[in-house]
């Protein structure tokens, strides 16, 4: 199990809700705790593939099959999105890490376009776990491109708010 069955599976009770384990499996709760947390990528159809035996012909999308400037961006979104987990936490207390943390998000932002252009990119960025990060910047992005369509509409009709 992952945390993700483990939520599943402790949220849908309706009155009491109880876990039996083994100790040959679980020394003690910690493990159990350990073992009910922990993370899991998800699952992708060429690891099926790759499972059964079945030969997937363009090769597993890996950093192996990237050029170097589209590993360049899976890295600079990952060490941006590092060092802004550590801003953000800062933010309300330090106007220089409010600061730095409105930078960062702007340089993930500016790397998830970039990624989100290559299909091979969003593999890998699925791979190493920031794909849904990746997506919510592009379609922020993109919200912010038809709202400023719709103002740049409105003010040529004269209908400014």
């Amino acid at each position: 199990m992952d945390r993700h069955l483990a939520y599943v599976a402790m949220t849908r009770h309706r009155e009491q809700a109880e876990i039996h384990a083994s100790r040959e499996d679980f020394n003690d709760f910690q493990a159990l705790k350990q073992r009910l947390s922990r993370e899991r990528m998800k699952d992708t159809t060429l690891d099926y593939a790759e499972r059964r035996g079945l030969e997937v012909s363009h090769g597993r999308a890996g950093h192996h099959n990237l050029r170097a400037s589209e590993r360049d961006q899976i890295e600079r979104f990952k060490k941006a999105q590092h060092e802004f987990i550590q801003a953000a936490s800062r933010a309300d207390l330090d106007a220089v890490a409010k600061v730095r943390a409105a930078e960062l998000r702007a340089e993930m932002k500016s790397a998830a376009v970039e990624i989100a252009k290559s299909p091979a990119q969003l593999r890998e960025a699925e791979r190493v776990g920031i794909v849904a990060q990746v997506r919510d910047f592009v379609r922020s992005v993109e919200r912010q491109r038809s709202l400023s369509k719709g103002q740049a509409i409105e003010k040529e009709d004269g209908m400014e708010r």
